[in-house]
């Protein structure tokens, strides 16, 4: 059998190669392409275009170099990300992110230049949309298969960090534990302050366009307004007004459930759907609408999930006393 350290280890060496792969493998294409298409090319290369026409170009060498550097970025963030996040869903995201973008550039530059090959002025040629069209397209399917390819992380559970109440609950009672979270008035404030000020702005500068700014902060708003926290025998569920904020957690993947403090500046940096990634609570994905108490819940694969939500003292004793009957029963 397997020690687990040395699972853990093996896991983060194909993390760590999932990460780097696909960055070296899109350079190798790019610099055989460019060594083919050399002596076609001109001496100039277009790399930038404004609406009236190419604004700006480059050697050859200097598309060479700056394809290295970024296929090399991309190794570099994607290799640091898969051997230091444990966080299997934080992992998905952080390498599908570098994976997807460092092969839709390199694709980018290098599909343009193509597009160049055989031309004697490149200040005539427009801008390669297809070329980048295809490489948005290659690079999104790279970002979802390497999205599928990160396997769930097994972590031992976290020491505890706040209170784990048990409530008294009879054997098969059934119970439906319900609150809504809303905004503090404090955020509220500091919303409409920054949306007067984007709208006084937009007046005084006759500029209408900088109210879009203040649309989308709004719509922010409404749609972090508030949310319902459920508590029941089968699962742990958080609904947004619009269905986002979201989160569900069945009971059969929790080990236990907590309640602690919560300030959403310090520990979150802000309010929403929030990872936090100093202190205590380092690792904890929350749904952070206010500061106060929290229900924070520990899955079986070591990561953990926070709600701050009124009276989270009564549904973490609901959901321990659940835990411990359904492991008696067992």
């Amino acid at each position: 059998m397997n020690h687990p350290s040395s699972q853990r280890r093996s896991g983060r060496v194909a993390a760590v190669l999932l990460g780097t792969l696909p960055s070296i493998a899109v350079l190798a294409v790019a610099l055989v392409l460019l060594r083919i298409w050399r002596a076609e090319l001109p001496k100039e290369i277009a790399t930038h275009w404004n609406s009236h026409g190419v604004d700006g170009t480059m050697s050859v060498i200097g598309v060479v170099a700056s394809v290295v550097v970024i296929a090399v970025l991309g190794a570099v963030l994607g290799g640091a990300a898969g051997w230091f996040i444990r966080d299997g869903r934080l992992l998905r995201l952080a390498l599908a992110l570098v994976n997807g973008l460092t092969v839709f550039m390199v694709l980018g530059i290098v599909g343009s230049v193509g597009s160049q090959r055989g031309t004697a002025t490149v200040y005539e040629i427009g801008v390669p949309a297809i070329e980048l069209a295809v490489a948005g397209v290659i690079g999104l399917v790279v970002g979802l298969i390497t999205a599928a390819l990160v396997r769930p992380t097994q972590q031992a559970a976290p020491v505890p960090v706040g209170e784990l109440p048990m409530a008294e609950l009879a054997v098969g009672e059934r119970f439906l534990w319900q609150r809504r979270v809303s905004t503090s008035a404090g955020s509220l404030v500091v919303l409409g302050l920054v949306l007067v000020s984007i709208v006084m702005l937009a007046v005084l500068l006759r500029e209408p366009w900088l109210l879009l700014p203040g649309v989308i902060a709004a719509l922010a708003g409404a749609i972090l307004w508030s949310a319902r926290v459920t508590v029941d025998r089968e699962r742990i569920a958080v609904r947004g007004v619009v269905g986002w904020p979201r989160m569900t957690v069945p009971m059969s993947d929790v080990v236990r459930a907590e309640v602690t403090q919560v300030n959403a500046l310090r520990d979150f940096g802000g309010y929403g759907e929030r990872l936090c990634v100093h202190g205590r609570l380092r690792g904890v994905r929350g749904i952070v609408l206010r500061s106060g108490s929290a229900l924070l819940i520990t899955r079986t694969d070591g990561s953990r999930q926070l709600v701050v939500v009124p009276d989270a003292q009564q549904a973490a004793g609901l959901v321990n006393a659940s835990l411990a009957q359904a492991s008696s029963h067992r």
